[in-house]
């Protein structure tokens, strides 16, 4: 005589694993959903300000939990690259909630003006970086064009 109890049809293995596979799925699609959102919204990190003061440009940049070892930054063609990576998980942990995403991230930020590349300047305190452009004086007299 058998002690065990009839479990219902969703008590088996075989539906055990089926609703493990349709979890796994709803979680790999709810992940693919993520990374599409952050893909279209690249460019929103890091998150910055660029704004005239005077006769200089000021870049804010917010990286919160990074390091200037963890960004670099160049200027070219009259853009301002930001490449870095953003890391967020920490090996051997098991975590209860992860909102935060791991990714590389890359940004250009036109420049509205020539800047004087010899006397840019930066401070990085507290996850954000300052970087001071000072604009490119015209010194040069216009060409006078004949027809």
């Amino acid at each position: 005589m058998n002690n065990w109890p009839n479990f219902p049809d969703y008590f088996s293995q075989q539906s055990l694993w089926k609703e493990v596979v349709q979890q796994s799925r709803s979680t790999k699609d709810q992940i693919e959903q993520l990374e599409k959102i952050t893909m279209n919204h690249k460019d929103l990190f890091p998150t910055c300000d660029l704004y005239q003061k005077e006769d200089s440009l000021f870049l804010d940049v917010e990286l919160a939990g990074l390091t200037k070892d963890d960004i670099h930054v160049t200027l070219k063609n009259g853009l301002i690259v930001l490449e870095g990576t953003y890391q967020t998980f920490t090996p051997g942990s098991h975590y209860f909630i992860k909102e935060r995403v791991s990714k590389k991230f890359s940004k250009e930020i036109p420049l509205p003006f020539p800047v004087n590349q010899a006397k840019i300047s930066y401070t990085f305190q507290n996850g954000l970086l300052n970087i001071i452009l000072p604009i490119e004086s015209d010194n040069e007299s216009p060409i006078p064009i004949s027809f």
